[in-house]
């Protein structure tokens, strides 16, 4: 099954046929949303979520429905007898939200956090993949 994405500039959400990535709203300095590498293969999902500064036991991953939600916190430290005099000196909130559909299996989601990019694998359902019939 081949996917598409929307690339509309002016829209609010890029999708594929089995995966929907909603943009939340974003504060500066506060509150980020990732940047977001979508890639497929015939028989999976690639999402590459970049996250610098994130440490792995700072990201959170969850699926509840069709929801998968990524939260992370890069975590800010001013080191010893400095001040901040530009920048807002606080910690880095980043997160994404992505909408899947029954296209993906969900129970073989995996998570990979390396040098502060976190790989999503998602792999999809048995019956979402192609499938080459022999012609009697």
């Amino acid at each position: 099954m081949s996917s598409t994405l929307d690339t509309n500039k002016s829209s609010n959400t890029c999708e594929t046929n089995a995966l929907e990535c909603e943009k939340v709203s974003t504060t500066p300095a506060l509150r980020m949303r990732p940047r977001v590498d979508i890639m497929e293969q015939e028989d999976r999902y690639l999402l590459k979520v970049d996250l610098p500064g994130v440490h792995k036991d700072d990201l959170d991953v969850t699926l509840e429905k069709e929801t998968l939600s990524l939260k992370g916190v890069a975590r800010f430290d001013l080191p010893e007898g400095f001040r901040v005099v530009s920048g807002c000196g606080s910690d880095r909130c980043y997160e994404r939200t992505f909408r899947i559909s029954d296209e993906i299996d969900r129970e073989g989601i995996t998570v990979e956090m390396k040098n502060g990019v976190a790989w999503l694998d998602l792999p999809k359902s048995a019956m979402a993949q192609k499938t080459k019939l022999t012609v009697k």
